[in-house]
């Protein structure tokens, strides 16, 4: 590893150790135990008075290591605390930004549903 890869690690591992949480994440039958880091919480509203909608959208800091796979739109999370979030698609792009350059984590935007 170089010295940049080895301090991506140990951001992540240290990140992971103090907020990190046990989530499920899934895909068709599939399902993976792993620790992921919630970030950038918000609550969104959608429509008028007559048929207004609010969810809730946040972001999941997965180590790219812990999937045999890439994340991708539909694909469900679900939390400790036993709340379910779906994967967004992000507007022909994929639901998922790197962090860094070498794409060990990911920032995996989800809206709970």
């Amino acid at each position: 590893m170089t010295s940049w890869a080895d301090a991506i690690a140990s951001a992540i591992s240290a990140a992971q150790d103090a907020a990190g949480e046990a989530i499920s994440y899934k895909r068709g039958a599939d399902s993976r135990q792993i620790v992921a880091v919630r970030t950038r919480s918000r609550n969104v509203q959608q429509g008028g008075e007559a048929s207004l909608i609010e969810y809730s959208e946040l972001n999941w800091l997965i180590k790219a290591s812990d999937l045999p796979y890439l994340p991708e739109s539909g694909d469900t999370i679900e939390d400790a605390s036993a709340n379910t979030w779906r994967v967004l698609p992000n507007s022909g792009q994929p639901p998922y930004e790197a962090v860094d350059p070498d794409e060990t984590l990911l920032s995996v935007r989800v809206k709970r549903v």
